[in-house]
This record gives structure tokens, sequence and C-alpha cells, in this order.
């Protein structure tokens, strides 16, 4: 079994997505044909299924073997048009997802306080607030 399947597997409700970059660098290992790079990137960039099928009829046109090792994958793990609207990531590289992950593990090691620093700032402002609220009796011993 392999990573992709587990993945699958154990979180079947997730959406499933590919590394467009790896996609295209297995590609271009497999099939040497530098031509197909634009072709590439504008079927995974495509939002509607017209625009899609019209990319991939251009990739067949331009290398037929190339077309079907990409369609052994299915569109919704590498294209726009057929990703799930309800994920919240609209990258199609997880090379900038690992780069942001990495920056904000960075940043977070910075943090001098348990808290963040936003989240602090207002914990600081609410306190000297607080330092002058007054409590009042509403009703039935009730403050």
């Amino acid at each position: 079994m392999g990573l992709v399947q587990a993945v699958a597997d154990l979180l079947p409700n997730c959406s499933h997505r590919r590394c467009c970059q790896h996609v295209w660098k297995n590609m271009l290992g497999k099939f040497s044909d530098n031509g197909l790079r634009d072709l590439f990137w504008e079927a995974t960039k495509a939002t509607t299924v017209a625009k899609f099928t019209q990319v991939m009829l251009s990739i067949r046109a331009r290398n037929k073997a190339a077309a079907e090792w990409l369609e052994l994958i299915e569109p919704k793990h590498w294209s726009f048009h057929a990703m799930d609207p309800n994920a919240k990531m609209e990258h199609i590289t997880s090379n900038f997802v690992i780069d942001l992950i990495y920056t904000r593990k960075v940043i977070c090691e910075r943090w001098t306080k348990t808290l963040p620093p936003r989240v602090s700032l207002k914990v600081q402002k609410l306190e000297k607030l607080s330092r002058h609220a007054a409590v009042r009796h509403s009703w039935n011993l009730e403050f």
C-alpha cells in the first residue's frame, strides 16, 4: 500500500491533492518534453471542464503517451476545475505550503511569552480595562 492510498484510507472525508510541481517533474522525467510545460500548467489552472478538456486535447496532440500517463491521475487531485470547492487551500504546489508552515514555525519559536503576540496584547488591554470596572448589584445577589 502506498502513501496516497494510506492517507485516503485513514482520512476518507478529506480532500486529497497532489503537488503539481512534483507531478510535472515526474512527467518531465518520464517523457523529456519541455514543450509540455506550459500546457501542463494551463491544465492545472483550468477552472472549467471545457478549458481542461481543450488543454488535454492539446497535450494529447503533442504527446499521446504523456496525455495517457496524466489521465491515470484523477483530475480532482491536480486540476482546479475538479478540486473540492470546500477545501481551504487554493495552492497547487505543496512547496508553498511547506514554506509557509516552516516560516510560521520559525516565527513561533521567537515568542517569549506563552501566548502569541497579538493575543498577549489583547489580554494586556483587557487587564487595563478591567482595573476600572465597577461591580454592580443587579438582582437577587447576582452581580
